[in-house]
């Protein structure tokens, strides 16, 4: 279905009434439309090395996620070309298009080259992410590049569209436009959490992992249980057993950013619990800790200091410190979750605890402990969950 979204897109653009591609009566001498720009033949010769680009990408990822996402990327490519070509007859007639071009316009070609920056600079971090990550977070990876690289085609079509003049859409007649402005998200019912922050918050709670992508990893290797998706493997340095298990955050699977992440590891004989917040957290200067509230389900809410990992994305509790807390997920249904930077910065995500116990299951015979938490010695006080030992 995807592959023709762009030859939709190029037959609604080449479907406009034929006075829109013809000189007005009336209207005085050559306009808009008998000239090619400068960048012209830059720009078509940039589509044209994309287009080669994505189809060895396509070549080495066919099938699947991937290849769905190459597939569309491709075609973003094919239609910003057809719309390049279909301007050089335009320009060869020496016949004006009102309505469907206009002089460029130098803050609208300024806006697009911005996005595209921007896109490139996103593509280059999600390749640098992709070349370092294995296993299933290499395979999210790659996802993300994928998807990251469609979105700069999308940008690359508005930014040639600007530098040659295409109006993709027909203004409107008479007064101006009756589009309403969107109305904004409202926020979400925790206080203290800022709007910017909660991403979609009234996307639906619930959360399959899209068959295309269940296809991608499964063919991979990966079990997918619910909403979780979990890998058991061995260590490329010392054979042990080692098992990784993910899902993203109920808010971030409904919209296009990078996803945040609650992740669940043995790696080397360490458990981890940890919360991928893709951004780089202010900790406390000489703990290195954030101030962590969460919530399963509708027992009291805990509030706890978690360490960070060696980027400072990430949050969590590593080695014997991680296993009551997990344990303590395992009969729940959704995990609500706060990080508190040391500016009091907030992030609030929610996750969903279907399929936890599967990949909690194999992190546990991974790093060999019981996900039936032992009796606590006579007199004995149990920490709360998720507390780090000093």
């Amino acid at each position: 279905m995807n592959r023709f979204i762009p030859s939709i897109l190029l037959a609604g653009f080449l479907s406009l009434p034929l006075a829109a591609w013809s000189q007005a009566p009336g209207s005085p001498g050559p306009t808009v439309g008998t000239e090619l720009s400068d960048t012209f033949a830059a720009d078509l010769a940039l589509v044209r090395t994309q287009i080669a680009e994505a189809e060895r990408d396509l070549t080495s990822a066919p099938g699947g996620l991937l290849g769905d996402l190459t597939r569309v990327r491709i075609g973003v490519y094919r239609l910003t070309e057809a719309l390049l070509e279909h301007r050089a007859a335009v320009a060869a007639t020496a016949v004006s298009v009102p309505g469907v071009l206009t002089a460029p316009d130098p803050a609208r070609i300024a806006r697009a080259e911005a996005e595209v920056a921007a896109a490139r600079e996103r593509v280059a971090a999600a390749m640098a992410q992709a070349s370092q990550s294995g296993g299933m977070i290499g395979i999210l990876a790659l996802t993300t590049l994928a998807t990251e690289r469609q979105a700069l085609a999308l940008a690359e079509l508005a930014a040639v569209s600007a530098r040659q003049g295409f109006a993709l859409a027909p203004p409107a007649s008479g007064g101006g436009s009756t589009t309403q402005p969107a109305a904004s998200a409202p926020t979400a019912d925790i206080p203290g959490t800022s709007e910017a922050d909660d991403r979609a918050p009234d996307a639906p709670r619930s959360r399959a992992l899209p068959a295309a992508e269940r296809r991608t990893l499964q063919s991979l290797g990966y079990s997918v249980e619910d909403d979780w998706a979990f890998l058991s493997s061995r260590s490329r340095m010392d054979d042990t057993p080692q098992a990784h298990g993910r899902t993203q955050a109920l808010e971030d699977f409904y919209t296009n950013r990078d996803a945040r992440a609650l992740l669940v590891a043995c790696v080397e004989g360490e458990t981890r619990l940890y919360v991928d917040v893709q951004k780089y957290l202010l900790t406390d200067y000489q703990r290195r800790t954030v101030r962590v509230t969460y919530r399963i389900d509708q027992r009291a809410p805990v509030t706890v200091n978690w360490g960070t990992s060696t980027s400072g994305r990430a949050t969590g509790l590593w080695g014997r410190d991680a296993i009551p807390l997990i344990r303590a997920l395992l009969d729940g249904e959704e995990l609500l979750l706060r990080v508190v930077e040391q500016n009091n910065q907030q992030h609030q995500m929610t996750f969903s605890l279907k399929g936890f116990r599967q990949a909690a299951q194999a992190v546990a015979e991974a790093c060999r402990w019981s996900l039936q938490a032992p009796a606590p010695a006579s007199g004995q006080q149990p920490r709360p969950a998720g507390a780090q030992r000093r």
